[in-house]
């Protein structure tokens, strides 16, 4: 008994010590959102991410899986502002790059539970809280960009900015994609009937009745009657001729 409880607490001590050093990623919790883990910059972040993925892996509902990318991407969002604030370009890429992708599988996952009985429940409205912040790390990129940079250092901030800012008016789109497919369906009855009205007005005329006048007796070419049927001009001709004599 006295070994299974020092073995237990020799367990607890090194797992804080992991954690401690950043061994051992924390798990993201929602608690966390807004804080920024282990940074690009560590040797360790891509045990973060490593872990991160695991979680992914284990979440057994659309609506999970997109909760806890929403979380990791919250946690990625606060490495590229920390990152920016320590004018570390590099390490600033590799979590606007993770971060961007934990974005677009919330945004999948999110598709794939509107389909179920339970929805997507408030990942919705968590998305666009993620799309707020991520509007304020923007400005706060775009308010550092200074003339006294290098053009190349300059260029990627404003790419940067430009991607973080952007998000937030995509996000109503997303959330009302719903009704926008039930206007369009709708409009389609509506749209078909005045497509039909359209063609019916520019219907081609009948085909005239009487073969027009030629003024030369010798043509060859065909022209149409009112029956439709094709008559060669000339054979018309002969048997005039052919009937005066």
């Amino acid at each position: 008994m006295t070994l299974n409880t020092s073995f237990g607490a020799h367990w607890r001590s090194m797992v804080a010590v992991l954690l401690a050093v950043g061994l051992l990623p924390v798990p993201v919790l929602a608690q966390d959102i807004g804080v920024a883990g282990v940074t690009p910059d560590s040797p360790f972040w891509f045990f973060d991410v490593l872990f991160d993925n695991i979680l992914l892996g284990l979440a057994s509902t659309p609506e999970e899986r997109a909760g806890i990318a929403l979380d990791i991407a919250n946690e990625r969002l606060a490495e590229v502002d920390a990152a920016f604030s320590a004018g570390n370009m590099e390490a600033l890429q590799l979590a606007e790059i993770e971060r961007v992708r934990l974005l677009k599988e919330a945004e999948a996952t999110i598709s794939v539970a509107e389909a179920l009985p339970t929805g997507p429940g408030n990942i919705e409205d968590r998305l666009k809280e993620h799309s707020e912040e991520a509007e304020n790390v923007g400005k706060r990129v775009k308010s550092g960009i200074s003339t006294d940079i290098p053009d190349a250092k300059k260029n990627f901030l404003r790419g940067v900015e430009s991607g973080l800012g952007s998000e937030r008016a995509d996000v109503p789109e997303k959330a009302g994609r719903k009704t926008a497919a039930d206007s369009e369906e709708k409009k389609e009855p509506e749209q078909k009937s005045r497509i039909e009205g359209t063609v019916s007005s520019r219907a081609i005329p009948d085909a005239p009745t009487e073969a027009p006048h030629k003024e030369s007796g010798h043509s060859t070419e065909n022209e149409v009657t009112g029956n439709g049927k094709a008559t060669d001009v000339a054979d018309i001709v002969s048997g005039i001729v052919g009937g005066a004599e």
